[in-house]
């Protein structure tokens, strides 16, 4: 059990790893390659040491060994996290396929959210990825694939004509079509009536942190740009866990009413 639990610690944050190089790559505009690593001027292969995930940056104590430039703290922070993911999907699941299947949903949706938080992005290439994962969690995990389908199109069209509403009473773009494009495939995985659950509480997060983020910076609320994407990966990963709980919890109110 031990033995199991310290390598699925190693796995996750050396594929949170890789993960870095993604969202930098988004991000910074870094080059995306499987090659050894180097340093960020470039001109050093990285050893060893300076590879190990987790380890390296304590090592390094967030700088360069060879040019001293900072290393970002979000790389600390993806490694620790993926393996966070990667140790909580294997407690909760066990090893067995469906962690495999659930791994790689809350891994995919824990980049993309880190990239719109960064960058008010939504890459489409991990929308693709993100795709044959959510058909995975069907057939081997959800099933009744047909009604969350038709549940997601009218979500998601409601979603756009209300964006799309507000983009021209408010002059401004209130939700990006990488929001919307995500919120579809999210859907998918829970379905109804737990998306909508989700989406309530991904706006719940984002007016939370739009007053937090407002008082602090003291930016006028109307202009401050969130990101949603961030806040509807983190919403539907915590509403597609516990699915079963928020269930019971609509059927005890429904058998009430």
């Amino acid at each position: 059990m031990a033995g199991e639990i310290v390598l699925v610690i190693i796995t996750g944050s050396v594929i949170g790893s890789f993960g870095s190089n993604i969202i930098s790559h988004f991000i910074s505009g870094s080059k995306l390659d499987l090659y050894r690593s180097k340093c960020f001027c470039g001109k050093k292969t990285l050893r060893v040491l300076e590879l190990i995930p987790l380890i390296s940056y304590l090592y390094q104590k967030g700088r360069c060994t060879f040019c001293g430039n900072h290393i970002p703290g979000r790389y600390l922070f993806i490694e620790l996290g993926s393996a966070c993911i990667a140790l909580f999907t294997y407690l909760t699941t066990g090893s067995t396929s469906e962690m495999i299947i659930k791994f790689s949903l809350y891994f995919v949706l824990f980049i993309v959210a880190v990239i719109d938080y960064y960058r008010f992005i939504i890459p489409d290439i991990l929308l693709i990825i993100l795709a044959p994962v959510i058909i995975l969690n069907f057939l081997l995990v959800t099933g009744n694939i047909l009604s969350s389908l038709l549940f997601s199109a009218v979500l998601t069209l409601i979603l756009f004509s209300t964006g799309f509403f507000l983009s021209k009473y408010l002059r401004k773009q209130s939700l990006g079509m990488g929001d919307i494009k995500l919120l579809f495939l999210l859907s998918l995985i829970v379905g109804f009536p737990l998306s909508a659950l989700a989406l309530w509480i991904a706006a719940l997060i984002g007016i939370l942190y739009a007053v937090f983020v407002s008082g602090i910076s003291k930016v006028n609320l109307s202009r401050l740009k969130l990101p949603f994407g961030t806040f509807l990966c983190l919403s539907f990963s915590i509403v597609h866990h516990f699915d079963q709980t928020f269930i019971k919890i609509f059927t005890s109110i429904f058998i009430k009413i």
